[in-house]
């Protein structure tokens, strides 16, 4: 079996592939065109989130058995077009799990100590204290939308700061545990001081936080997305932090994520958002650890293994 390779990932898998009999074609700065060109060729192809595998790819495809992508989000895959042609879709939650856990309670603890913030003044000689007096975790409610392995890697890591966890997913039911309370989302509305999503991209989630959802909650709250960059409106977040509905923001991720790109709305928008010393923003690297890009490699080994019935 021939399978591309067409980013950034670990000699692991590789190494793994070639030894139970793989030809891998290991081209992680291929371009779409080149892939267009090359892909009737492959049984596999791997990727992660700038590669599109999109109608016109598959209609090219026509040896592809399935697709690996090394990370949790498949929105970037056609799941339609792939059901008709009995693809098998492979993502790996697992291996980037604990490093976006770990980056989330990062950003939170940073929001709420005004760290970044107090780091940038010191350095420019200003001596700040009662203007950067924060709050605790302790005793606060969190809500994490989204409770698969994102979200229960994370519960577990609050447990430890004492915090009341509560977990909405639509999929899942009777998953209460020692680390988050199952929840609903009117809970949220009415008890949660910090929100955290942890959801794909979906027509359900597309647009999910606008004005309106933001209002729904009781409190101002602590905002943070580390899923995907569409399910906010920024306009909207925009506006939230402006009314004072969100008191701090944390996001890794942007609904346009190509700067060169941007219209003059976009670029205004973002600009102003900056402008808030209590805004995190960083470049979609919450799952990005030297770990995990051994870990999603080897998860993607072993699945790629599995479905072919091979034992790694």
């Amino acid at each position: 079996m021939k399978i591309l390779i067409v980013d950034d990932l670990h000699p692991v898998l590789t190494n793994v592939l070639s030894h139970h009999g793989f030809i891998c074609k290991y081209a992680p700065n291929m371009t779409y065109t080149e892939i267009l060109n090359e892909i009737q060729e492959y049984e596999g192809i791997v990727m992660r989130s700038h590669t599109p595998i999109n109608k016109e790819i598959l209609n090219k495809a026509e040896k592809l058995k399935f697709i690996a992508k090394a990370g949790s989000g498949i929105d970037n895959i056609d799941e339609e077009e792939c059901k008709k042609r009995n693809i098998i879709i492979i993502n790996a939650p697992e291996g980037n799990r604990d490093a976006v856990a770990e980056f989330t309670v990062g950003v939170l603890l940073s929001l709420a100590r005004n760290i970044c913030t107090a780091n940038n003044q010191v350095k420019q000689f200003e001596w700040k204290r009662e203007e950067n007096r924060g709050f605790e975790l302790k005793g606060k409610t969190i809500g994490i939308i989204g409770y698969g392995n994102i979200g229960y890697a994370l519960s577990q890591r609050l447990h430890g700061f004492q915090m009341r966890v509560l977990a909405y997913d639509k999929y899942k039911s009777h998953f209460s545990n020692l680390f988050a309370q199952e929840a609903t989302l009117e809970q949220l509305y009415e008890e949660a001081d910090i929100v955290t999503f942890h959801v794909p991209l979906t027509q359900e989630t597309h647009h999910w936080v606008n004005l309106k959802w933001l209002m729904k909650f009781k409190k101002s709250i602590v905002l943070l997305n580390m899923a995907r960059g569409k399910i906010v409106v920024l306009e909207d977040i925009l506006k939230g932090l402006e009314n004072g509905k969100i008191s701090a923001l944390g996001l890794d991720v942007l609904p346009n994520e190509n700067f060169d790109t941007y219209s003059e709305e976009e670029k205004e928008v973002l600009q102003k958002i900056s402008r808030f010393s209590n805004v995190i923003l960083t470049p979609h690297v919450a799952g990005w650890t030297y770990t995990s890009k051994v870990q999603l490699s080897e998860v993607l080994a072993y699945k790629i293994l599995k479905i072919n019935n091979l034992k790694k």
